[in-house]
């Protein structure tokens, strides 16, 4: 990890915490590979922020953050990995970080979901938007402690590809 001498002393804590929960997560492994789809998601949203797109903790699932989502996918993909947004934004919700705010009314049918089918309509009708938990959001505000969240995520996903050859 880099030094976090740059980072604000009060967002070290929330930055070191963060890393911690990505470095757990559960990530879909096929052929003896670690999928990249919830780092790139990740990846995706730190660009919204970073751009101005998003300027509070509603991560909406639309046409910005899949444009992101292409973006870092391209980067990191291998042979055989699909580049649906999908999955990750919804199955993201199993780590203490991400968290998804079922569209008013739908709250019971959003409560059986289990798996976002693969494609996007199951989001679209089931939920509003994804929010950070607060120490995750603090992370993802402040330019610093986004530069060394980036950093960490495309330096795991490089290792990664390159230990799949």
């Amino acid at each position: 990890m880099p030094d976090l001498s740059p980072v604000a002393p009060e967002l070290v804590r929330d930055l070191e915490r963060f890393l911690s929960e990505l470095s757990t997560i559960r990530r879909f492994r096929h052929g003896g590979r670690t999928s990249p789809h919830k780092f790139v998601l990740i990846l995706a949203v730190l660009d919204l922020f970073e751009n101005g797109t998003l300027t509070d903790n509603k991560i909406l699932f639309d046409d910005h953050l899949n444009e992101r989502f292409d973006y870092h996918f391209r980067r990191f993909c291998r042979d055989g990995d699909w580049g649906q947004m999908a999955p990750p934004f919804f199955h993201l919700r199993s780590a203490p970080f991400w968290e998804l705010a079922p569209l008013p009314g739908r709250e019971a049918a959003y409560a059986t979901l289990r798996t976002s089918g693969g494609g996007f309509r199951r989001i679209v009708e089931n939920v509003a938007y994804a929010y950070f938990a607060d120490y995750a959001y603090r992370v993802v505000r402040d330019h610093v402690a986004r530069a060394h969240l980036r950093h960490w995520i495309e330096q795991t996903l490089w290792n990664e590809w390159l230990a799949s050859f």
